[in-house]
């Protein structure tokens, strides 16, 4: 089971790199971003696989949902450049939007089902006052089904 959501990662971060955004980003796969938040000053997309479960779907099939965090972060934002502020939150969302519904895997069949921005708001508070970084998660769960064992 948790070799799949590995796949799913990897497979989300593939599609990024491919995709053209309105800001240039090369999104790297990884279990924790290691970067000193100090010192970032470009944009960052990183894909952290995050947790895994499996339910029951029918009689022969199961179900398993694989939750994705996609973090973009992106230094020298000043709290007040609204601007790039919002070119940052606009790009964020073009992510979130390109990777809902997106058939990730063929085998198994597995598709983003929900692409959602953080509850916690459309950045982090603490990142953007204390060190001018722009931080935004995108929490993406893509499901996938297989036969029942």
């Amino acid at each position: 089971m948790a070799r799949i959501v590995l796949d799913v990662a990897d497979a989300i971060a593939r599609e990024l790199n491919l995709k053209s955004f309105s800001m240039t980003f090369d999104a790297v796969r990884c279990y924790y971003p290691l970067i000193d938040i100090k010192k970032m000053s470009d944009l960052r997309v990183w894909v952290v696989p995050a947790e895994s479960s499996i339910a029951m779907d029918t009689r022969d099939s199961d179900y398993r949902d694989h939750l994705i965090h996609v973090a973009v972060q992106c230094g020298r934002c000043p709290f007040d450049d609204t601007k790039k502020l919002d070119s940052l939150v606009d790009m964020t969302d073009e992510i979130a939007t390109y990777l809902n519904r997106m058939l990730v895997l063929q085998s198994p069949k597995t598709v983003v089902i929900e692409s959602t921005l953080d509850k916690a708001g459309l950045w982090v508070y603490d990142h953007l006052l204390k060190f001018q970084v722009f931080t935004s998660l995108i929490n993406v769960t893509a499901r996938s089904w297989t036969r029942a064992n």
